[in-house]
């Protein structure tokens, strides 16, 4: 079945659940005094008053209050007319219940464990609002001295499921959540690119051991917190390093000691930005997400433009929806090579290059690459 017809498909759910809303509205009671007259009625006027006692799943008793106070209401049903305007009204009832119980929009729902951690419960109501294609991606890769093998086989099990998500990306609402390592959310959002529009769910935590996953607000309330950037530009004239080394920071501070297996001899370009409220929950909104990763990449790209840029170094300390976010944003033919390090007990030291596609040939060590760069 070709995807354009699947798209066409989910369109029409996508404009029948809009109607579907408006249905579930209706008072349940109200809704269903209503249809169980209807039903009465039109069973009557198709196939005689003998043959309603042969549904007892239909109380006929709001029949015969209405026949008792108008007993002309009998003969109405019983003529053509009669016949022809409940037949056509049980049918607009069948549906008005259907669209109420079934109708809901396609989607698809990836989620992304590489952590270990429970990652199943979702938000009822979200669970209830549409009908999900789920896709996992779940590795157990190492959080503390993982080996060279292990962050290839995690990279490897990513990769294959890719084409799938790619596959099934027809699908008007596409959703994503998890607890996975910075470079493997990165690379995912990355190869994903920017014609997916995706919606986030997060784990909002007033306190540590909340599990529930619930859907990212478009807007939210909060005030605009403060975008503190950081720029050291080297102009030294012996500095022909040609790398940039960014750090993003907004759940924990990253500091400059985190950054010397990378940078040891401090000659990269340097972009520092970091907000000036963490937490967990700073990015609050899909809103709030778009608009500092669009103002980071910019400041990138120019950065890149200004300084001849070859490598990008980036460390992250933020949110899983943001950096998936930015590795979406950052795949365009402006951006030259990309690392993306994963922080291990007060250190950078692997890293994924999220432009090459062999696993083997991804997996970058902090150290290797230092000692590149000092050449």
């Amino acid at each position: 079945m070709s995807h354009k017809f699947l798209a066409i498909i989910d369109k029409t759910l996508e404009k029948l659940s809009k109607i579907a809303k408006i249905c579930r509205r209706a008072n349940k009671k109200a809704l269903g005094i209503f249809a169980t007259l209807i039903f009465s009625c039109s069973i009557v006027a198709l196939l005689g008053e003998e043959e309603l006692n042969s549904f007892p799943i239909i109380k006929r008793a709001y029949y015969d209050t209405i026949v008792s106070h108008i007993p002309r209401f009998v003969d109405f049903i019983s003529a053509p007319i009669g016949k022809w305007v409940f037949a056509l009204l049980s049918i607009a009832v069948i549906i008005f219940l259907l669209l109420r119980w079934f109708c809901k929009p396609l989607a698809l729902l990836i989620s992304h464990s590489t952590l270990g951690h429970d990652i199943t419960i979702i938000e009822k109501g979200l669970q209830n609002a549409f009908w999900f294609k789920r896709l996992n991606i779940k590795h157990d890769l190492p959080a503390h001295d993982a080996s060279t093998l292990e962050i290839v086989s995690a990279i490897k099990q990513q990769d294959s499921i890719l084409p799938v998500i790619l596959k099934n990306c027809w699908r008007s609402n596409v959703f994503y959540y998890g607890v996975a390592h910075t470079p493997l959310i990165f690379r995912l959002g990355y190869q994903i690119g920017q014609t997916r529009s995706i919606h986030f769910l997060h784990r909002f935590r007033p306190t540590e051991d909340t599990q529930e996953f619930k859907r990212l607000p478009e807007n939210d309330n909060d005030k605009e917190s403060f975008l503190v950037n950081s720029e050291v530009m080297r102009e030294e004239s012996n500095n022909c390093c040609n790398h940039l080394l960014v750090s993003i920071a907004s759940t924990y501070p990253i500091k400059q000691i985190d950054l010397l297996t990378i940078d040891p001899s401090n000659t990269m370009f340097r972009y520092d930005v970091q907000v000036d409220r963490m937490g967990y929950d700073f990015f609050s909104s899909h809103r709030k997400i778009h608009a500092y990763a669009d103002r980071i990449v910019e400041d990138i790209r120019n950065i890149i433009k200004e300084h001849q840029i070859e490598t990008i170094h980036l460390v992250i300390s933020s949110s899983v929806p943001f950096t998936l976010y930015l590795g979406q944003q950052m795949n365009t033919q402006q951006f030259c090579k990309i690392i993306v390090y994963h922080y291990d007990s007060g250190r950078y030291t692997w890293g994924i290059n999220v432009k090459e596609k062999d696993a083997h040939k991804a997996v970058v060590w902090a150290q290797t690459c230092a000692n590149d760069c000092s050449k």
